[in-house]
């Protein structure tokens, strides 16, 4: 196997990073008329035999997201020569993601790791698999997948035939024998059959992308957004997608691109707005009338958010409220709703309001967006906000004052480039919290306020006596984007070592009182992810 080959493997299991990267911004061609199924016949079974029940070796022994099914036909493709157009991996994928992939539970638990979250936070569920499995794959990576116990010992052999050299380079430990106890504990904890994955293969089918939806999100270090997906169907569950949002600020963005349906419910989308490129992954709702999940930037990884859509289907829903509270004893406050068929909205219309609140004017409405004009009593708390026969996870905060600021991430990670690779920055944001009624901080009754217009500084963060990292690292500007600085080496450093260090990220927010509030994080600033470019 050529060395670039070798260090592809590597450089994607320390990552833990694996799109489904062949062009999905483009529609299905006519290229091929066979099924998917055909295919895994046709390209498969010629080294996957079939067993006298009519299994493909390996093949039915193995359950993965479309993120694993696709970096498995890439390494077929890698290692073993398999001949196969995009088009024809695109329609594979779909098949063994479709039969052979995880249900909506499954999935749930490494949302975070398919789009390449790098600042999650892993924890092993044992020694054994934090020594073998842990030190170079993500947890994600290992959770993503579903095998039989004769399977999960299978990969033991695949691991010392791709890396001989693993058990010296592993020589702290008896690697062989943990492996075997690692394995074993995956095997009991990750099992190919489960009670969810039975559930989901035999339901009936039910639900669509097709239509138009409200979609209510959060991006980080930029705020709310809401606004229209109109999913056009182009055929074999793959629809256009049309995105259209504007934020509280006021800006908008629009972005276009194609999303695929895999397994009945998991959306994957490739979009683009002006110069910038996302991938979506978004879970369908069993009823199929909402999604919920996240984008991320392919260019900008610390650009991303989360987001909820629902289908306009007639019925009348709240599904989001800005602001996220009110001071208490405001008069004449602008409170916006956003959700389903909104137009026309009265006052008398809003069934459960927060204690002390009263709706005085409907200002403005259409399908989506409804402007209230309320004013705010004094009972401090959180309270339902819902329309009359509709229920609603929505709430809404009366606050007497801000107490403190929360920074997140509260543990960020940034990588130093410039020369070798690209720069990974990293979005920070301070959120305001009320104390709520109990006056304690970090209570379940604690009120969240929103973004707040805090100032950002780096400070020490001291782990050596003479320790200088705030110096080299980078810098944070007035959004609390943090930028790297190029990798080094650095003559002005001691022993001229690169700019990686770890440092404390600190925002101030001044209230109207004239008292200012603290918030801060840790972030790590190390090194590039070095891959090999096959």
């Amino acid at each position: 196997m050529k060395r670039s080959s070798k260090a592809l493997i590597l450089g994607m299991a320390i990552s833990g990073i694996l799109f489904l990267s062949y062009s999905p911004d483009k529609p299905a061609s006519a290229e091929t008329t066979v099924s998917g199924a055909e295919l895994i016949q046709q390209k498969c079974a010629a080294c996957h035999q079939r067993d006298k029940d009519g299994k493909l070796d390996r093949i039915d022994a193995i359950r993965k997201t479309p993120e694993g099914w696709d970096s498995t036909i890439k390494r077929m493709k890698r290692l073993w020569g398999l001949a196969i157009s995009d088009e024809e991996a695109r329609r594979v994928v779909k098949e063994l993601s479709d039969t052979r992939g995880l249900a909506p539970e499954e999935t749930a638990m490494v949302e975070d790791w398919i789009l390449g979250e790098s600042n999650r936070k892993e924890t092993a569920p044992n020694d054994n698999v934090r020594d073998t499995c842990t030190r170079c794959h993500t947890l994600g990576r290992i959770v993503a997948e579903r095998r039989t116990p004769e399977e999960w010992k299978k990969l033991k052999g695949f691991h010392l035939g791709i890396l001989p050299s693993l058990v010296l380079s592993q020589r702290d430990i008896d690697w062989v024998n943990t492996s075997d106890q690692a394995l074993n504990d995956l095997a009991k904890a990750y099992p190919y059959d489960t009670t969810e994955w039975k559930k989901w293969s035999s339901r009936e089918k039910t639900g669509t992308l097709s239509g138009t939806w409200r979609v209510v999100g959060h991006q980080t270090g930029k705020g709310d957004y809401e606004g229209t997906v109109e999913f056009l169907p182009q055929g074999n569950d793959e629809f256009k997608e049309v995105k259209k949002v504007r934020f509280a600020d006021g800006a908008e963005s629009a972005w276009e691109g194609t999303a695929r349906i895999y397994t009945g419910y998991a959306v994957r989308g490739s979009l683009a707005g002006g110069k910038e490129k996302a991938t979506q992954e978004l879970n369908l709702a069993a009823d199929g009338k909402s999604l919920t999940g996240q984008w991320r930037s392919l260019s900008q990884v610390q650009v991303g958010g989360k987001e909820t859509m629902f289908k306009e289907d007639g019925q009348r829903r709240i599904a989001a409220v800005y602001p996220k509270a009110l001071p208490a004893g405001a008069q004449g406050a602008v409170l916006t709703l956003f959700g389903t068929n909104l137009k026309d909205l009265t006052a008398g219309d809003i069934a459960r309001v927060a204690g002390g609140l009263t709706v005085t004017e409907v200002t403005a409405t259409d399908e989506g967006r409804a402007q209230l004009k309320v004013n705010v009593g004094n009972a401090v708390g959180l309270s339902p906000l819902s329309v009359k026969q509709n229920r609603s996870d929505v709430t809404l905060g009366i606050y007497p004052q801000a107490d403190y600021l929360k920074v997140t991430p509260d543990f960020g990670l940034s990588r130093i480039g410039g020369t070798t690779a690209a720069k990974q920055a990293q979005q920070f944001e301070a959120t305001a919290f009320s104390n709520g009624a109990d006056g304690q901080a970090g209570t379940d009754d604690d009120i969240e306020i929103g973004l707040a217009p805090a100032t950002w500084e780096l400070q020490e963060y001291a782990s050596t006596p003479d320790d200088d990292d705030v110096k080299f690292v980078g810098t944070i500007d007035s959004s609390g984007l943090f930028t790297p600085a190029n990798d080094g080496p650095n003559p002005q450093r001691t022993l001229s070592t690169n700019n990686a260090g770890s440092v404390t990220v600190v925002a101030h927010y001044q209230r109207p009182d004239g008292k200012t509030l603290d918030g801060k994080s840790h972030l790590l600033v190390t090194v590039p992810v070095y891959r090999g470019i096959q």
